[in-house]
C-alpha cells in the first residue's frame, strides 16, 4: 500500500475502497498510507475508520489522526475516549493532547479516572500539550495515583502548566517511594517558581513532607 499511497492525491479514493477489505491487517496497512498520501480528503475516512470494528484498526486511525492534528477529528475522537479497548481510548487521549483545542479538555479530564494506567496516563499527557488551567484541580487530584507512571506524567503535566496551585501536592511527592516522581517533582517546582519554598502553598505542606 506504500507504493499506492506515493501517488499522492491520485492513491486517495483507490485506498479508501479498500478500507472496506475484510482483512484487519489490510485495513490498519490502509489507514497508514492514507497519511503517507498527504492529501487532505484523508481526513473524514480516517474519522470513519475510528468506527472500524477492530480494535487495532481504530488504534491505527487514531495515531494517524494524533499526525495531522486536524480540529474536525476532535469530536470523533472524544468519542473514542469510550471506546471498549483501552489500546484505542489511550490513543485517542494522545491524539486529543496534540490538536490543541480546548473543546477536548472536558472529557480528558474525566478520562483521569479510567481504570486503565495507561489511559490515566495518556490523558495526563495530553492536558499537559494542551495547558489549558481548568485541568489544573484534576491533575493534582491525581498525584496519589497508584501507578507511578502515571504519578510521573502529572507532575510533568502540572510543571508545563505552572499553576500554584499545583504547589502543595508536587511538595509530598518529593517524598515520593519512586526516585524518578522525586526528580520530577522538584523539577516542576522550579518550573513553576524559583523560589517556590518560600510559597504560602509550600509552607502549608512542608510540615507534613518533614513528618513522612
Amino acid at each position: 500500500f506504500s507504493s499506492v499511497a506515493r501517488q499522492g492525491a491520485a492513491a486517495v479514493d483507490p485506498l479508501v475502497g479498500l478500507l472496506k477489505d475484510h482483512q484487519r491487517a489490510n485495513r490498519r496497512a490502509v489507514v497508514e498510507a492514507l497519511v503517507q498520501t498527504g492529501d487532505e480528503r484523508m481526513i473524514t475516512p480516517l474519522i470513519q475508520a475510528l468506527k472500524d470494528p477492530d480494535p487495532h484498526v481504530r488504534v491505527a486511525a487514531a495515531e494517524a489522526l494524533h499526525s495531522l492534528r486536524d480540529p474536525n477529528a476532535v469530536e470523533p475522537l472524544v468519542l473514542c475516549l469510550r471506546d471498549q479497548e483501552h489500546l484505542v481510548r489511550s490513543a485517542a487521549a494522545a491524539a486529543l493532547g496534540r490538536t490543541g483545542d480546548a473543546r477536548a479538555v472536558e472529557a480528558l479530564t474525566a478520562a483521569l479516572a479510567d481504570r486503565n494506567w495507561s489511559v490515566r496516563k495518556a490523558a495526563v499527557e495530553a492536558l499537559g500539550w494542551l495547558q489549558d488551567a481548568r485541568a489544573v484541580e484534576a491533575l493534582a487530584r491525581l498525584l496519589p495515583d497508584p501507578d507511578h507512571d502515571v504519578r510521573e506524567a502529572v507532575v510533568q503535566a502540572l510543571g508545563k502548566l505552572g499553576d500554584k496551585r499545583a504547589i502543595s501536592g508536587l511538595v509530598a511527592l518529593l517524598a515520593d517511594p519512586q526516585s524518578s516522581v522525586r526528580k520530577a517533582a522538584a523539577t516542576a517546582l522550579r518550573q513553576i517558581d524559583e523560589h517556590w519554598e518560600q510559597s504560602a502553598e509550600a509552607q502549608s505542606a512542608i510540615p507534613a513532607l518533614q513528618a513522612a
